[in-house]
């Protein structure tokens, strides 16, 4: 499958050209960058913007077309503009059905090459490649006629070269309890990756340091770090462009979080116009759901980062 996708997108890419040189970004808008964590509830966050608002997303139809994004979105508005409803399941951030929104590895990654060192490629993006991904974006927006939001929780590590590639770029960063976050991730390596010598999802930048070290560890450390990473560059690099969500508000009252969301978003230029669409009350899991031996060792993790490193919401 890897093949046919390869082959049918540098078959387009003549199809590329030509509708980006058509395409005027001049009608786009700049992007919406959704970042955090692993497992802090970024695909809810996700799923419900794009059910409460009109907002053009790669989606499970348009990430096959990874190297030909701008003919992609176009496919998105002729054949899914009228079926972004979402379902509000997911599998660690994979969604299912063609109008689901999709993190889109394969698009990310023709820009930031490295796959196995994520924190060098940000270091080794041209400014020409920045300023090409900041019309293209621009363009995918045009092509879709509605402002664009991106969920690839990489782009947290990304916050640098994403404000160079359109220094108008908006960022929502997805917070959640931060144990519960690290229980999540503490699960999540039980299942799928539980060798404590590699990395799981997005590493935070001193992985190096807790490399070896129980995974309840590390999955603290991860959390806090790359939380950390976020906030440092957002108030470096974006400024005022950035808004926290509580993944806990998103749930309780997802039609004022989003509200709030639209509110804060006009006042940086953009216009979010409601789909109509009433949203459900969301779960919010009260319990940690790990052996209460290890929730105490994290407890013992957090406090210990906090006191050293400075609390990052307040927790």
């Amino acid at each position: 499958m890897g093949f046919f996708r390869e082959t049918v997108n540098r078959i387009l890419l003549p199809t590329e050209f030509i509708l980006s040189k058509y395409t005027s970004t001049k009608n786009g808008h700049p992007p919406m960058y959704i970042v955090g964590a692993p497992r802090s509830g970024s695909t809810l966050l996700m799923q419900v913007m794009v059910q409460y608002y009109r907002l053009g997303y790669i989606s499970n139809l348009s990430r096959n077309f990874y190297r030909v994004p701008i003919l992609g979105s176009y496919l998105d508005r002729f054949f899914l503009a009228d079926k972004k409803v979402s379902k509000f399941h997911s599998n660690y951030g994979n969604t299912t059905g063609l109008s689901e929104p999709n993190e889109a590895a394969d698009y990310w990654y023709s820009w930031f090459v490295d796959r196995h060192d994520v924190h060098r490629s940000v270091q080794e993006i041209t400014h020409d490649s920045l300023r090409t991904l900041g019309k293209q974006s621009r363009s995918m927006s045009a092509a879709q006629k509605l402002p664009f939001v991106h969920k690839n929780l990489y782009n947290s590590i990304r916050i640098k070269p994403l404000t160079l590639a359109d220094p108008e770029s908006l960022f929502v960063v997805i917070n959640r309890d931060m144990l519960k976050i690290a229980a999540s991730i503490y699960m999540a390596r039980l299942k799928q990756n539980p060798d404590v010598n590699s990395g799981w999802s997005v590493p935070p930048r001193n992985f190096d340091d807790v490399s070896g070290m129980k995974l309840e560890v590390q999955a603290v450390h991860q959390v806090y770090f790359i939380y950390q990473q976020i906030l440092n560059d957002l108030k470096k690099y974006a400024g005022n462009r950035f808004i926290i969500i509580r993944y806990e508000d998103l749930c309780h009252n997802p039609g004022a979080t989003m509200r709030t969301l639209g509110e804060w978003v006009t006042q940086h230029g953009l216009q979010l116009k409601p789909r109509g669409i009433a949203l459900p009350q969301l779960k919010v899991s009260s319990s940690y759901n790990i052996d209460p031996q290890i929730l105490k060792q994290m407890q013992i993790v957090l406090h210990d980062l906090n006191k050293r490193e400075g609390e990052l919401f307040g927790e």
